[in-house]
């Protein structure tokens, strides 16, 4: 149940985050001043330095833990509709496309599911139960960030996909296989405020 407050405290955190302010204070402006060229200088380089590249690589780790949490609970029958959307829209904004192909395994002897992420995000998985979902751990850089163009880097993530059923008193693991996560770093719009700055995003790609 702890995972379930965590996933819900973050998705409170995303609907404050993501309201319009209606104030206007010159406090808030010099912060939002401040957080934006500090972001300008960060993340709008035309070139990402190589010593940045270790901490993108962080995010693109904490990006796919993140897909396993906001999937359990996007998964529950007992959600809230409210918050399946805005899960729906946090699963949406960490993959570079809508149709990128994701494989998730099923029951022993059972082929793996795969399927683009808009059919999961429409129809969910087959044989979804609220006793079962996924973990994703031992998550390790398979190949580094490499530029591809001059707005993409592309590598990989190696990361153990455990499927896993639980109950109040225990949490058992049924199957587990090593997967591989495309990942990549492209430069995208972000709105702040009146501003539209160009940076560098961590988005996930393929999971096979």
């Amino acid at each position: 149940m702890n995972r379930f407050f965590k996933i819900s405290a973050l998705i409170l955190a995303y609907l404050l985050f993501s309201a319009k302010s209606c104030d206007n204070h010159n406090g808030e402006k010099t912060g939002i001043t401040a957080s934006i060229d500090s972001i300008r200088k960060e993340f709008q380089a035309d070139n990402i330095r190589e010593e940045s590249l270790g901490a993108f690589e962080t995010n693109a780790r904490q990006k796919l833990s993140d897909f396993s949490d906001y999937l359990q609970l996007f998964m529950s029958p007992s959600i809230d509709s409210l918050f399946r959307d805005k899960t729906r829209d946090m699963i949406r904004d960490i993959f570079i496309s809508d149709s990128v192909s994701l494989r998730f395994l099923q029951n022993q002897g059972t082929k793996d599911q795969e399927l683009t992420l808009a059919q999961l995000l429409k129809n969910g998985l087959r044989n979804e139960s609220m006793h079962s979902g996924f973990i994703f751990d031992s998550v390790k850089v398979y190949r580094p960030f490499t530029r591809i163009s001059d707005t993409v880097y592309s590598g990989s993530l190696d990361f153990s996909q455990k499927l896993i059923r639980f109950s109040l008193q225990d949490t058992a693991v049924i199957r587990s296989e090593i997967k591989t996560a495309d990942v990549f770093i492209v430069k995208r719009d972000k709105i702040f405020g009146k501003d539209t700055l160009r940076i560098w995003k961590v988005l996930l790609g393929n999971i096979k």
